[in-house]
């Protein structure tokens, strides 16, 4: 260690710096073996160049084939709107969506939701021009001669992004490091914790006891939330209750994430939704206390922040078990006491406003039902149609 006395302390630090620079970082052998064979795989699945054939009209009816496969999907028209920007911000800066991404936040990159909607706009703004591009060769020669300049500079557009369009192909993380490709956001290999993580380690009656623990103002919202399994902006919007029997109480609202087209038609997701609760629960009875006496029907509308706000409150003097309770912890408790009733996919999948019974897999699980709640059953049929 002489030559470590003999060194100034600027000269240790370039030293150390040096020797960490050369060091490799450790992995173990059978780790760096499967990286490599995933990487193999996957260049072996990599798609073979396209081919774009010589035919004006076959090159337009291929333009035509990939741009409907995107454009056939209906989107907002404030989605579509985002969308047309993000796509002119990239063709401004000459960049594709991963190039973009990486460059955003001065080179740090962005999130992964982020990526994703740039992709989205990226194809969809392509689709949309090549499509118009493949209008414009179909023209009749009658209507644009052969040789007319418009006609070539379609084919040239299509010629030109055609293979841009296809090569944006799936995105997934862990393939695209394991291959060694660049990410555009950072840590791509966390993955999100669902809401139904929140569930474990609550007691049976954890939703009592947030009713219990909440204000006085608050305490008819976590029985409606419990009761109902609504979305947080479903309650903002407004749910009504009435009295349908000695023991049963009947909730109504609209879903919230409906689709409509430009005439006001909707095309996805659940419509009106109903449900009958048990009167008998404590849920229940914390609504039926809540309903006039004259039998008239009661609308309980309730801010997404003040509903955030006094779920913190009451999950707080709960204690540390409910440090994770969320309103969505209630959604996912109801789907779980769905699923441990022995409930039908597709009933589950109407009273949770589902537009595809696929989506509810990612809502609670069959040993998390608990029972209690409100003892929901469904009420009547919503109006969304239901993708098996």
């Amino acid at each position: 260690m002489s030559w470590l006395k003999r060194l100034t302390p600027e000269r240790f630090k370039e030293k150390l710096q040096d020797q960490r620079a050369e060091k490799a970082p450790y992995m173990p052998e059978s780790v760096r073996r499967e990286i490599e064979a995933t990487a193999k795989a996957e260049a072996a699945k990599k798609p073979a160049p396209v081919v774009l054939p010589d035919d004006p009209r076959q090159l337009a009816a291929m333009a035509q084939q990939a741009a409907k496969a995107i454009t056939r999907r209906e989107i907002k028209k404030n989605t579509r709107d985002n969308y047309a920007r993000l796509y002119r911000a990239m063709i401004t800066a000459k960049q594709t969506p991963l190039e973009y991404a990486r460059a955003m936040n001065d080179g740090q990159g962005t999130t992964k939701g982020v990526y994703h909607t740039l992709k989205a706009a990226y194809q969809r703004g392509l689709a949309n021009h090549l499509q118009n591009a493949a209008n414009v060769v179909y023209k009749p020669l009658s209507v644009l001669p052969a040789d007319d300049p418009a006609r070539a500079k379609a084919l040239a557009y299509i010629q030109r992004n055609l293979p841009r369009l296809l090569a944006q192909r799936p995105d997934y993380e862990g393939k695209r490091l394991a291959a060694g490709e660049a990410c555009a956001y950072a840590d791509p290999a966390r993955r999100r914790q669902g809401k139904r993580l929140s569930l474990r380690g609550l007691p049976d009656d954890w939703r009592e006891q947030m009713i219990e623990k909440a204000t006085p103002k608050h305490k008819l919202t976590m029985a409606v939330l419990a009761a109902t399994g609504c979305r947080p902006a479903e309650l903002q919007a407004g749910i009504e209750f009435r009295r349908t029997g000695p023991y049963e109480i009947t909730a109504t609202w609209d879903g919230a994430k409906q689709k409509h087209d430009e005439a006001g038609n909707r095309f996805a997701g659940g419509g009106v939704r109903s449900v009958v609760i048990d009167a008998s629960t404590y849920c229940g009875m914390t609504i039926a206390q809540a309903l006039p006496a004259d039998g008239s029907p009661m609308t309980v509308q309730v801010g997404r922040w003040a509903a955030r706000d006094a779920i913190d409150l009451a999950a707080d003097r709960c204690g540390k078990k409910f440090d994770k309770v969320s309103a969505y912890s209630f959604r996912h408790q109801f789907s779980a006491d769905l699923k441990a009733a022995k409930v039908d996919p597709a009933t589950i999948a109407e009273m949770m406003g589902h537009d595809s019974e696929e989506s509810q897999k990612n809502y609670g699980e069959q040993g998390q039902g608990r029972g209690g709640g409100g003892g929901a059953k469904p009420a009547a049929k919503g109006g969304g149609p239901r993708r098996r």
